[in-house]
């Protein structure tokens, strides 16, 4: 296990947790099926998913870094990337017309595979202001540049509703700037613990009541932009206090409550939950079967234990023995 699941085990039960809502959403898209509060729960609850994950992603990273493995796991991560890309390759290629639009999935990232794609982008940023700022200023240079993103992402979705500095000022959702503040929130948040340590974080209980307070408040954003006209939109604009804030206060109410620790790979689990949910999806549509809860426990359950198996497969678990022979290796 990572040393990050050794301190935190709860941490990769909130990782499994996340990485279960991708699939129930994109499930509820792909199959057709509808529900009752279907549009608030999306809007108001499931679009926080990505962000938490995002934050997760920027825990993970900071303890990457401060073991200067940071270069060594941005190739992985490049690798891993390149890999998936090419495996969903049938699906995606049959959507673009020509070379230049081939270039541009390929750099942003096709269907849901932009996540992976921003998150290498991120990690370079990271990796470059470690290797170019005095120590004592990157917290501070990571920062502003987070604050600058989030500014820039929040006028994007709001231009897109109320168009106040016109239509030449789009930005995707799933785009560098919309995910680099929460990465970043989460590389300072590790900071902060590694520093003060897990006690000098507030109780559980008060943090989840936060948190319950806001995403019920989110709702009632939700319910307010439907009433204003704003949904359905592709992205609604959302309240950026509440977006920023959410996410790191689940995480941090996570990291405060005692679960026991499990021998289970959960975090290559999430993973592979995350990058092969799409193609069993589409698999199940493709032969006409559209039972949402067979799908998205298929969806499920197949990555899940194909990630319990893959350590078992006598190739991978020679490369995990010989990337252990080399994790020592200095590295920046």
């Amino acid at each position: 296990m990572s040393p990050v699941t050794n301190r935190y085990p709860s941490i990769d039960y909130l990782r499994v947790i996340l990485a279960c809502c991708v699939v129930f959403a994109h499930t509820v898209l792909m199959t057709g099926y509808e529900f009752r509060w279907m549009t608030e729960i999306g809007y108001g609850l499931l679009r926080l998913v990505v962000p938490t994950f995002a934050l997760l992603s920027g825990f993970g990273l900071y303890h990457t870094a401060t073991r200067n493995r940071l270069s060594g796991w941005l190739r992985g991560l490049v690798i891993l990337y390149a890999t998936w890309v090419i495996i969903y390759a049938p699906l995606w290629l049959r959507l673009v017309e020509s070379g230049a639009e081939v270039l541009h999935q390929v750099l942003n990232g096709p269907m849901h595979l932009w996540y992976v794609a921003c998150l290498v982008q991120i990690v370079a940023i990271i990796w470059l202001v470690r290797q170019t700022v005095p120590v004592r200023h990157q917290g501070t240079a990571l920062a502003a540049a987070a604050v600058l993103a989030a500014i820039v992402a929040t006028l994007a979705q709001y231009n897109d509703r109320y168009a106040f500095v016109g239509p030449w000022f789009a930005l995707r959702r799933a785009n560098v700037l919309y995910l680099l503040p929460f990465v970043v929130e989460g590389f300072l948040l590790a900071h902060w613990v590694a520093r003060r340590g897990r006690a000098a974080l507030p109780k559980a209980l008060p943090l989840w009541g936060l948190v319950a307070v806001l995403l019920v408040l989110r709702l009632v954003e939700v319910r307010w932009l439907m009433d204003a006209g704003a949904v359905p939109l592709k992205d609604p604009p959302e309240f950026p206090v509440m977006l920023y804030l959410v996410p790191v206060l689940i995480v941090m109410a996570v990291m405060r409550m005692d679960v026991p620790a499990t021998r289970l790979n959960l975090s290559s689990a999430s993973v592979l939950i995350y990058l092969m949910h799409i193609g069993i999806i589409f698999a199940f549509i493709t032969i006409g079967i559209t039972h949402m809860w067979l799908v998205l426990a298929t969806a499920i359950v197949v990555p899940f234990l194909s990630a319990m198996a893959l350590p078992h497969v006598p190739i991978v678990s020679g490369i995990n023995r010989k990337l252990s022979r080399t994790s020592s290796a200095p590295r920046s």
